[in-house]
């Protein structure tokens, strides 16, 4: 009987965390918009070959800021449509790709990095609302 109970409860539990995962999956999927897929090596070349910013996002999944801009500062669709139209952005796990970012000199998350045609050009570290983003954005120098 107590193998039941405790089966029964352990059910419960996963389904609960399926649920919670989807409602706070959906900010989450869409700050991913915002973010290329290729590995860091191959979008910083891309980035360089087009002309286009390379913004880096170094970030790790136990930051309450990084996990408040997931939410509510990159899936901002004026954010989307400049990083789309002007550059290639990535997120490097700080924990997962500790050399990327020992190399980019990151020491607290977020940080955030903007490269231009391969050198550094401006960061910020901290949290920033999505009207942060846009004006740091937008204030960046043309890349045209």
């Amino acid at each position: 009987m107590l193998a039941r109970h405790l089966s029964c409860s352990l059910l419960a539990l996963a389904l609960l965390a399926v649920g919670c995962n989807k409602t706070s999956g959906g900010s989450e999927h869409a700050a991913l918009a915002a973010f290329d897929t290729r590995p860091y090596a191959e979008a910083k070349q891309a980035a360089e070959a087009e002309g286009k910013w390379f913004i880096v996002k170094a970030t790790a999944v136990w930051c309450p800021p990084c996990q408040q801009m997931n939410a509510k500062s990159w899936p901002d669709p004026e954010v989307i449509a400049w990083i789309k139209e002007n550059g290639i952005a990535v997120a490097v796990d700080v924990d997962r790709e500790g050399s990327i970012a020992k190399d980019l000199g990151v020491e607290a998350m977020p940080t955030i990095i903007a490269f231009h045609q391969g050198k550094e050009v401006d960061r910020f570290v901290g949290m920033k609302s999505s009207g942060q983003l846009r004006d740091w954005l937008r204030g960046l120098p043309s890349s045209r």
